[in-house]
């Protein structure tokens, strides 16, 4: 836990706490430092006023009289922060000390820890093991209701992070609604309308993933990321929703499985927000999440538990640490051949359109799926030539495995027939797909054939005509469309093109669960290239993080 905070309206600020004390006012009695004595359990009841508490104290024999404690408590803004609960203090001590003792989280008994994001599973096994019963809690939840403004069914979010104590008779209404008045305490100074477009509900949502995600220093960069990822239709593709499904903490990265559970709160499988908050956020996320840094980033990866990037500087190379050199040529596909044969000390290239079916023409060893699909991205030198491989099909693959794509059963379209689109097709057959293509000519559809024989090819035109499918993938450039509306209907569309963004492509439609844009299976497909140039294993999804992190911000 981070700091010490109170628990909610369940304090009552100290009465009469701006009263001037006047000077000449003779000292109250007090005992002096070095005479304390034995420990005593002071139960601090929620409500209690400043005098309450001094009262107590005096009759315990904690202070020397009410008056020491309550001008101590006047005087000190933290004695408004007094948890209720169960105090164990020592007899015989000075006011001040008092105060202090009253403020130690070590001295309450069955102290209750709401650490920052705990979920409301953490939260019931934490008041389980300080004596309240699972059934009274279950009841509790269920029963109580959020503040007033927001639109949740649930209690998920309300239960505000602090320490609490609670009397020995274990009252879970009482607690939890401690806990919420916590919350409405902590929070009422919030305009919770000041993000447009947005409902408290929402922000509170916001705030819960914020939290989740990095530590605060990073929280306004995570709130820009949601916003920026919102704004383009993008998933927002965050592990911690994950996490809260499966209640598993402690994990950097899920895996590509993981992110397949089909639950509403799986930010891989559903757009926009999750349903309600996945936890505990703080007042700082909450202010994060209103207001956010400025920025145009798309992605972060949490590299390791106290660090997460935003930026670019954490390349491929740099993470399997070795010395690498990776730029940028134009080359125009009439000159690929003298360009490699005036680099022949490079160790491979990586092959942009136009230039894809030309490497594989160029090419004199040739991997399988270059022969069948009659295209490469990536150019490798062994010894006294050029081999040539598709790593397109592993990204569309690594794609379709960690959207959760079915397989054997899936219905795939792809708009386009050039080198893109057969990597596509061919990563499609793979998975058991069933293809349609969308082609504007007809010179192409023998290479199309040869990749799947049982590929559906229809006449462009046929975009604008209603057509359902499970997956849309476009290939084609800015342009193409013409004076064509996409009709088809869909669950999610993966644009391969990523400059400009939103692509023509994707300005036109609306899938039913989500967009994925090119920078996705730019980042994919890298994966086994990287593979290719450095011979060197590594994690492949902590290696594709790191590289969307750093196309957004190229």
């Amino acid at each position: 836990m981070k700091r010490l905070v109170a628990s909610g309206l369940a304090i009552l600020l100290i009465t009469l706490a701006l009263r001037e004390i006047a000077p000449g006012v003779p000292s109250a009695p007090d005992f002096a430092p070095g005479m304390s004595s034995s420990e005593v359990n002071i139960e601090i009841i929620p409500g209690e006023t400043g005098m309450e508490i001094a009262k107590k104290l005096q009759e315990a024999g904690v202070v020397k009289s009410t008056e020491a404690y309550f001008r101590v408590a006047v005087g000190d803004k933290r004695s408004s922060t007094v948890a209720p609960g169960v105090h164990r203090i020592q007899r015989s001590i000075p006011a001040k000390e008092a105060l202090t003792q009253l403020l130690d989280s070590n001295r309450i008994v069955d102290l209750v820890k709401v650490r920052d994001g705990a979920w409301w599973s953490e939260i019931r096994a934490e008041m389980i093991g300080a004596g309240f019963t699972a059934a009274d809690l279950d009841r509790a939840f269920a029963k109580l209701k959020p503040p007033k403004g927001f639109q949740l069914k649930s209690l998920e979010g309300f239960l505000y992070p602090a320490f609490y104590s609670f009397p020995k008779e274990k009252n879970s209404d009482i607690a939890l609604a401690s806990m919420i008045n916590r919350f409405t305490f902590s929070t009422k100074d919030v305009k919770w309308d000041s993000r447009p477009g947005f409902s408290a509900s929402e922000i509170l949502t916001i705030a819960s993933l914020i939290e989740s995600e990095g530590t605060p220093d990073v929280h306004r960069k995570v709130a820009q990321v949601i916003y920026n990822r919102l704004e383009k239709r993008m998933p927002l593709q965050f592990d911690s929703t994950v996490h809260y499904i499966l209640k598993r903490r402690g994990e950097i990265f899920v895996s590509i499985s993981d992110t397949k559970v089909r639950n509403r709160y799986n930010t891989f499988l559903n757009p926009g927000l999750p349903p309600g908050p996945i936890g505990s956020p703080t007042r700082a996320s909450i202010d994060a999440a209103l207001d956010p840094e400025p920025g145009d980033w798309l992605y972060f990866v949490t590299v390791e538990p106290s660090r997460t990037e935003f930026t670019s500087s954490t390349l491929a190379f740099d993470l399997l640490a070795i010395e690498g050199d990776y730029r940028a040529f134009e080359v125009v596909p009439a000159d690929l051949e003298d360009f490699l044969s005036a680099h022949i000390e490079m160790t491979g290239f990586s092959v942009t359109m136009p230039l894809k079916e030309k490497a594989a023409e160029l090419a004199a060893e040739k991997s399988v799926v270059v022969q069948q699909t009659d295209s490469a991205n990536t150019l490798i030198r062994k010894g006294d030539h050029w081999s040539a491989e598709n790593t397109d099909v592993s990204g569309f693959s690594f794609l379709f495995e960690r959207l959760g794509i079915p397989e054997d059963k899936s219905k795939v379209a792809i708009v386009g027939a050039g080198a893109t689109a057969r990597s596509a097709i061919y990563a499609a057959k793979l998975r058991g797909a069933t293809t349609t293509i969308f082609r504007r000519s007809n010179h192409r559809d023998e290479s199309i054939y040869t990749v799947d024989r049982d590929s559906l090819i229809l006449d462009w035109n046929e975009l604008d005509k209603p057509h359902t499918f499970d997956v849309v993938i476009n290939t084609t450039p800015v342009g193409s469309l013409g004076n064509l509306r996409p009709a088809l209907d869909t669950e999610l569309v993966i644009d391969s093109i990523y400059h400009p963004w939103p692509t023509e492509f994707a300005s036109l439609i609306i899938p039913r669960r989500t967009f994925i844009a090119g920078e996705y299976l730019l980042a994919a497909q890298a994966l086994q290239q990287i593979s290719l140039f450095t011979h060197q294993s590594f994690d492949a999804g902590v290696m594709f993080e790191t590289l969307l992190t750093a196309l957004s911000q190229a």
